[in-house]
């Protein structure tokens, strides 16, 4: 770039659907619309997942495409230095990646010189401008299992690899700042309703179907972008062009004249904008912000009243739970008869939820995988990601590939909650029964039954998030039927995370903008590092405990990252990329129909990045454990696309994992997914 870069200066900024490979094409066609766009510089180009980075022919085998849509794609050339990419490239994970690359990378990294993967989860800051990241996809049996997949993988663990996990979630939903842009691979569920969803359901076969069932898009997502509420949000994966603008707090919109190049959709502004006060968070914590767990008070009441009058509280209270239980069962029922609410195992319902103004559904899901390694084929899914990859098939298919029940899967109804404060999901009938079993009875039953202190009222967000609209955008592909790249100046709104001080000036002019670690982001990542579990898909992941659990060590975490990390002038990401594979050459490597099972390269990214935050690696492996996991590869000369399931190998203690797990002959689906 010719002129100077000052941070927090508007961003011109290219967002682009998914990539599949095609960096080339995409970087050409970036540079001719700057040019017609008159745009004199590009800062940032944000890509929203299915990036393929293939360093070479055995990556494929850790790439979840059938077979005759492999190819190697143009990431190759950068990964060897071939060629470098003209402008900063930042991108999240979608469903099909090398997903062997995206794990030495779980915290982020550099996966060619000037391309930065944002990680499972991540937040970074670009020139000012805070970016957070969700990767994956969104499917609700392997959303609580830990992250368990690593070389060799099975056909199952090829695909579950880059299943969105609740641990990712909980990390973001941390956040008490405010952020400009959120990225996810799948939609945020229900975002459909903010835009023209007509125009949407008759481009795509299938969507509106999924919709009115609760089934389109990432249901995580969706949870994220309520708690975070950047200015902007981007997507992909459904190979669409879709704009919409989502409001918070029931927030009022008017209408705005705008760059005729923008989304339609995006010519609003909040017409009655009052943010919210900002209030000292010194006084009263428990008012700032809202746990994401139910509180449970350890505080234990001693009964009252003589033991005759004790005994005959106990043999009561049966009997008024039982009437409570019934009372609550009936009105359900009656809510049911009446169409408030969609009974059991059948079609969902939309309503109005008055504290967001949001559309709702009562939807019907999948939550449980009862039968983990048979699951049914989707072909489905194929149709919808593979179209017109081949210049040959254009078929639709139903939108969700996220929650297609199979005839394998238990399938439950979800209901409004009687007693949730927004971070269940799960009916209660503790609510009813508080009110009906009275504190006269109450105190003369045994201390468990006592009736713990009211919570304080909390607001939905914290308090230093105040934005009050979201724009969203998905994009489509390269060479498919809708536009794949928007471009859009925006102006970094959020102040995240000040540092106290820092040995480099932040108004200091520069030639481009700097991508920089987040602190709160790192002061979360310590905070949760002992509850990262790697190796066993049968461990349990840490229970979530609640944000005012959790903000106190976030708050002592912010401190450590100040003194060792803001203070010393590290929050610069180095530009530390090292190739560890392998890379392509056309000469000896052909066959990506059938490519060899690679080995894992501990990435030394990680290990930095590790050493820079202070908290163990438990992605090192040693050469011998790299070894181990190529004899136990799957063998891949049976037939080319299904595989055999691969033997489970004994997790270790500084990888988080437990022994492993046998899974004999797999029945694998041969990655057609």
């Amino acid at each position: 770039m010719s002129e100077l870069f000052q941070e927090r200066t508007p961003l011109n900024v290219v967002t682009v659907g998914c990539a599949h490979g095609n960096l080339n094409q995409l970087y050409q066609d970036i540079q001719w619309q700057a040019a017609n766009e008159e745009w004199s510089s590009v800062d940032l180009v944000i890509i929203g997942g299915d990036f393929q980075a293939l360093r070479n022919v055995d990556d494929a085998a850790c790439l979840s495409v059938p077979a005759k849509y492999r190819k190697m794609g143009d990431f190759h050339e950068y990964y060897s230095g071939e060629r470098t990419a003209p402008y900063l490239t930042i991108f999240c994970g979608g469903n099909h990646e090398a997903v062997n690359y995206s794990r030495e990378l779980y915290y982020g990294g550099w996966m060619a010189e000037n391309i930065y993967y944002l990680g499972a989860a991540g937040i970074v800051s670009v020139g000012g401008l805070r970016i957070a990241s969700l990767s994956g996809i969104f499917k609700p049996y392997d959303y609580n299992k830990p992250h368990f997949e690593h070389i060799p993988y099975g056909d199952l663990e090829l695909t579950s690899a880059f299943h969105v996990r609740e641990l990712d979630v909980r990390k973001l939903l941390q956040v008490q700042t405010q952020v400009d842009i959120g990225l996810s691979h799948d939609w945020p569920r229900g975002v459909e309703h903010f835009g023209d969803e007509d125009l949407l359901f008759k481009k795509k076969k299938g969507f509106r179907e999924d919709s009115i069932h609760g089934r389109l898009g990432n249901k995580a997502a969706r949870q994220v972008l309520d708690h975070l509420r950047p200015a902007y949000w981007l997507s992909a994966h459904l190979h669409v062009k879709f704009a919409a603008a989502v409001p918070h707090d029931n927030a009022t919109t008017k209408q705005i004249d705008q760059n005729p190049l923008l989304p339609a959709e995006w010519a609003v502004e909040v017409a009655d904008d009052q943010p919210i006060s900002t209030q000292t968070e010194q006084t009263n914590r428990d008012e700032l912000y809202v746990p994401h767990a139910d509180a449970v008070s350890n505080r234990i009441l001693p009964a009252t009243g003589s033991r005759e009058e004790r005994i005959a509280a106990w043999n009561g209270f049966h009997a008024v739970a039982r009437r409570t239980e019934e009372a609550a069962f009936g009105e359900f029922l009656a809510e049911m008869r009446s169409g408030k609410t969609a009974p059991p195992l059948q079609t969902a319902t939309k309503w109005k939820n008055p504290d967001t103004g949001y559309l709702e559904t009562v939807e019907t899901t999948l939550e449980q995988d009862p039968h983990p390694n048979k699951r049914a084929k989707n072909d489905a899914e194929i149709a919808l990601d593979s179209e017109s990859e081949n210049g040959s098939e254009n078929m639709e298919a139903p939108a969700n590939v996220n929650d297609q029940p199979g005839p394998s899967k238990t399938v439950t109804t979800e209901v409004p909650s009687l007693d949730t404060d927004g971070a269940n999901d799960t009916p209660s009938l503790s609510k009813l029964a508080n009110e009906e079993v009275a504190d006269s009875l109450r105190t003369k039953l045994p201390a468990a039954f006592a009736r713990p202190p009211a919570a304080p009222a909390k607001p939905k967000t914290p308090v230093r998030i105040t934005n009050k609209l979201t724009k969203f955008l998905a994009l489509d592909k390269p060479n498919n039927h809708d536009p794949y790249l928007q471009f859009v100046r925006v102006t970094p709104r959020s102040q995240g995370v000040v540092p106290t001080s820092t040995s480099d000036d932040l108004d200091e002019p520069r030639t481009s903008p700097r991508i920089r670690y987040d602190p709160e982001w790192l002061a979360i990542l310590r905070t949760f590092a002992d509850d990262l579990v790697l190796g066993d898909p049968n461990a349990r992941v840490p229970f979530d405990l609640g944000t005012r659990h959790y903000l106190p060590l976030i708050e002592e975490n912010m401190r450590w990252v100040d003194e060792n990390i803001v203070k010393k002038g590290l929050l610069d990401i180095p530009s530390n990329f090292v190739r560890c594979a392998p890379t392509f050459d056309p000469d000896t490597e052909s066959n990506i129909q059938n490519p060899q099972t690679p080995r894992e390269y501990p990435n030394p990214q990680t290990a930095q990045f590790c050493e820079l935050i202070g908290i163990d690696n438990k992605f090192y492996l040693s050469e011998e454990e790299c070894l181990e996991n190529i004899r136990n590869a799957p063998d891949t000369t049976a037939h080319p696309v299904h595989r055999r399931g691969r033997r489970g190998r004994g997790g270790r203690g500084g990888r988080g994992g437990g022994r492993g797990r046998g899974r004999g002959r797999g029945r694998g689906r041969g990655g057609l997914y």
